[in-house]
């Protein structure tokens, strides 16, 4: 039972579950070992539901693994969003979910030389990623939506024969730059709700490249990540994530390229000037960026795309411990209310 004493704000579900969990000083891959989660998640996922905050709901789910299955948590917001006719909402819950599974299937068949496991995985990921389509695609047609459902037709029939179409020409015709690289990763921000359909809008860009093109578009990736690769930057995640692992922070580095140039030229400058853009939770991770390029290549090519040359890339700063974090960094813990 949530003790009652324990307010919920209301505003971030998953840092709400937290508030209602027994906190210990064990650790975790850099993150604090919680009591109680699975009863204070089923009690707070319900309080959002009832006061039908639906877009918080949604954004928690979407910050979620649901590439092999769903679970009863995304069925109760299904069921709910769909009682409530919240038309938005749905839409974001179920192309974020399929996208996700999308990416996985995609992912998977591009392994090289796959083995029994691997190509049971296969078989799995394409029954779970059909069965959630056709799911979606029977919301459609009861909202009577032409355009998705010849949109999600075209995505299913990708997935049945295990190959996308690719356009007739390429979208850039030129050697990628930094710049290209930018506008391809802010038009896919501005027509998507999620990170996962983001991921899966660049991904249909990227396959529509030469693959020289998409073996730079990984090199300035390479490249992004490296620059991001700081103590500050470290230190703002590990705040707003309460706890942030060397994976973490990789993931973190990610979704703050897929951001766009802006946010992360100032987050870079001083990590003060994007606490505003920067939710607290784990929202902020974008872990399928990375295998983004090796996806389009494999699948333009048929072959693996070839390694970077290895490059050190330091940890740029000064360095800092955990208990150190309200000295050194008071601004951002008392912005998430970090202790």
């Amino acid at each position: 039972m949530r003790n009652q004493k324990t307010k919920l704000t209301y505003r971030n579900l998953e840092l709400d579950i937290e508030r209602c969990c027994e906190k210990t000083n064990e650790m975790q891959m850099g993150i604090p070992v919680l009591r109680g989660y699975d009863q204070a998640r089923r009690e707070v996922f319900d309080a959002y539901i009832e006061k039908k905050l639906f877009r918080q709901v949604v954004d928690y789910l979407l910050t979620q693994n649901w590439e092999w299955g769903t679970n009863n948590f995304f069925e109760g917001a299904n069921q709910s969003l769909q009682a409530e006719e919240d038309i938005t909402n749905l839409s974001r819950l179920w192309k974020g979910v399929i996208a996700s599974q999308e990416g996985n299937y995609w992912t998977t068949m591009a392994v090289s030389n796959p083995s029994r496991n691997t190509l049971r995985a296969l078989d799995k990921a394409k029954e779970i990623t059909l069965a959630h389509m056709l799911r979606y695609r029977e919301i459609l047609l009861k909202q009577d939506d032409r355009i998705e459902i010849e949109k999600i037709d075209i995505r299913i029939s990708q997935i049945k024969d295990g190959k996308r179409s690719r356009k007739s020409k390429p979208i850039l015709q030129k050697e990628m730059d930094i710049n290209q690289f930018w506008d391809l990763i802010e038009n896919s921000r501005q027509t998507s709700s999620s990170i996962p359909e983001q991921i899966e809008m660049m991904d249909a860009e990227l396959e529509n490249l030469e693959p020289k093109e998409i073996i730079l578009f990984q090199e300035l990736l390479e490249d992004k990540l490296c620059e991001a690769y700081t103590w500050d930057l470290w230190a703002l995640a590990y705040i707003a994530q309460d706890g942030c692992s060397d994976d973490g922070f990789e993931y973190f580095r990610a979704w703050i390229i897929l951001q766009g140039r802006e946010l992360f030229t100032n987050a870079l400058e001083d990590i003060h000037l994007v606490l505003d853009e920067i939710p607290p939770g784990l929202e902020t991770h974008a872990e399928s960026l990375l295998s983004l390029a090796r996806i389009a290549y494999q699948s333009q090519t048929g072959e693996i795309l070839p390694e970077a040359k290895p490059t050190t890339c330091p940890l740029k700063g000064s360095a800092w411990e955990e208990d150190e974090l309200r000295t050194l960094y008071p601004r951002v813990c008392n912005h998430y209310e970090f202790e």
